[in-house]
């Protein structure tokens, strides 16, 4: 099991049990991190995990396995558009992921998306650019779970209420 998603197994834990409607990701909260704020289902979790700087949402409806959402920071230190940010990053990770190409996202925010193959999971990145700072927001389903490309569809909808500026 690749070890991303062995460790969102581990901190989510397993919530075995039937699928819930789909109206479950319709009734939403605001959740607000450092500097950004994210609409979620309600039932969903999120909170700063450790010293690491990443904030960590779980607890999605109709994830029996493991579905989480996770976002982080880096430094902008140089000029550059955030198109050319994404094919930096894509050109970095090739050898290790195959990730898929990258898309414009359009969510509250504009962003780019790049799909990936984690191992034993599903997964893709949203990158927003912020001033002088790229927000990397990522989902990863565990590839056990039944209907991919409809959780796919719902992370990536959560994923597109990132907004920034807003402080907890």
């Amino acid at each position: 099991m690749n070890r991303l998603c062995a460790l969102l197994l581990i901190l989510a834990g397993c919530s075995r049990g039937a699928p819930a409607p789909a109206t479950a990701w319709d009734s939403t909260a605001t959740i607000r991190g450092p500097g950004f704020s994210l609409e979620i289902p309600k039932g969903a979790t999120g909170a700063m995990r450790g010293s690491d700087s990443v904030f960590w949402v779980v607890g999605f409806p109709e994830c029996q396995y493991i579905c989480a959402l996770e976002v982080r920071f880096a430094d902008d230190t140089m000029p550059r558009t955030l198109e050319a940010f994404v094919a930096a990053v894509r050109a970095e990770d090739s050898a290790a992921y195959g990730p898929g190409p990258a898309r414009r996202f359009m969510g509250i925010e504009p962003g780019w998306v790049v799909e990936e193959n984690c191992g034993d999971c599903t997964g893709a990145f949203v990158f927003y650019k912020g001033a002088g700072t790229i927000a990397r927001v990522q989902v990863t389903i565990d590839d056990r779970e039944a209907h991919q490309a409809q959780l796919m569809a719902h992370l990536l909808k959560v994923a597109g209420t990132f907004r920034w500026g807003e402080t907890p």
